[in-house]
């Protein structure tokens, strides 16, 4: 078996595993207030989760770019902070 079809098992499993046991889910990054990047430590799936529209949204590359630095939403954790919010 090759070094890929390997991978590709392991990956499988892994989403399978998530799929009957559910995700592992984390907070990878507080994007602004009410917004988050949010991931699974097991398959590596990653959403974006918004609070107010009650939004869990696969993460894909429109998303990346939004929240990017200079990005049009990248207002980020820091600049919530400094407002005084620690609700995020």
């Amino acid at each position: 078996m090759t070094q890929a079809a390997t991978k590709t098992r392991g990956g499988m499993l892994k989403r399978s595993i998530c799929a009957v046991f559910g995700h592992r889910y984390i907070i990878e990054r507080v994007l602004n207030r009410g917004a988050r990047k949010v991931g699974c430590t097991r398959c590596l799936a990653k959403w974006a989760m918004h609070d107010e529209t009650r939004s869990f949204l696969p993460w894909d590359e429109e998303f990346e770019e939004m929240y990017a630095t200079g990005g049009i939403l990248a207002e980020g954790v820091d600049a919530v902070m400094a407002k005084g919010d620690t609700q995020c």
